[in-house]
């Protein structure tokens, strides 16, 4: 009788702790914004040192509490990512092609992509893979939030391209936007990208799996995300309406990545499952 109520007296616990510190740090905010904004790029809010550790406990929080809290998730990666920013900066700038990417800042949007002449692109190519990855989990690039609290321009620019590409990795890995994929494909992108987020990400977020029932196609989505670990994909220009195939791009960048899109079906199964036996 005790341990229900107890349980749920717990997460409104954990759910005004969030509340109380978002709403402080972006109260406060909003002050420092009037009187010390400094104009580094649209929608840039300035915090202090202490701020952004308030906004990291909350977010923290809130998305411990839910996982599909992107505007959390968004202000958790801001708010502790820095190092994380500056190594993938340094590694982009002595790389031909991302230092190309830094120069142009080309961005991920469906303004900037052709979508019939991705659909006009043959099967299994990149560009025609990552529209339908588009079309059949109804997302779209559009729906990234825009980066707010990092205090560099550049590193900004950084992170945003980090979460433009989010979907691109999706269909590069074959993973779905389920539970499982999810978890998987941050474990890819806490290797390539070292972010406190995506590491604590990929360590809780197989906490929320049925480990009975996928615990054969986790693993073989962990051996793809960290077999692939040492290739940078950031430093790969994406160009989405040129005809890659998709299998040659798996091949290339790692044997692993042309097995994963086998294991997307045993990936959905597993996380209804785990989905269902979690309510």
């Amino acid at each position: 009788m005790l341990q229900p109520v107890l349980g749920r007296l717990n997460r409104l616990h954990y759910i005004l702790i969030s509340k109380v510190c978002v709403h402080q740090v972006h109260s406060s905010s909003s002050v420092c914004a009037d009187s010390r904004y400094d104009g580094l790029y649209p929608g840039h809010i300035h915090t202090t040192p202490f701020q952004k550790a308030m906004l990291a406990i909350g977010s923290g929080v809130a998305v411990l509490q839910d996982p599909y809290r992107h505007d959390m998730v968004a202000v958790l990666g801001e708010t502790t990512g820095r190092l994380a920013l500056m190594n993938i900066r340094d590694k982009m700038r002595n790389d031909p092609e991302g230092y190309t990417i830094l120069t142009e800042r080309p961005r991920i949007r469906l303004s900037t992509l052709d979508l019939k002449e991705m659909a006009s692109l043959p099967d299994g190519s990149f560009g025609r893979e990552y529209l339908r990855f588009l079309e059949e989990n109804l997302v779209t690039p559009d729906s990234r939030a825009d980066v707010k609290f990092v205090d560099d321009e550049e590193l900004a620019y950084v992170m945003q391209r980090y979460r433009e590409v989010h979907d691109l990795l999706h269909t590069l890995l074959g993973m779905p936007t389920n539970m499982l994929g999810e978890v998987a494909v941050k474990w890819f992108e806490a290797a390539q990208t070292g972010l406190p987020m995506c590491a604590l990400g990929a360590v809780l977020g197989p906490l929320r799996l049925n480990a009975r029932y996928n615990n054969q196609c986790f693993d073989q989505s962990l051996n793809c995300s960290t077999e692939l670990m040492d290739h940078e994909t950031f430093n790969v220009y994406s160009r989405c309406s040129h005809p890659w195939v998709l299998g040659l791009c798996r091949t290339a960048i790692g044997p692993a990545a042309s097995s994963a899109s086998s294991s997307r079906d045993d990936g959905r199964k597993a996380s209804k499952t785990s989905e269902k036996s979690s309510t």
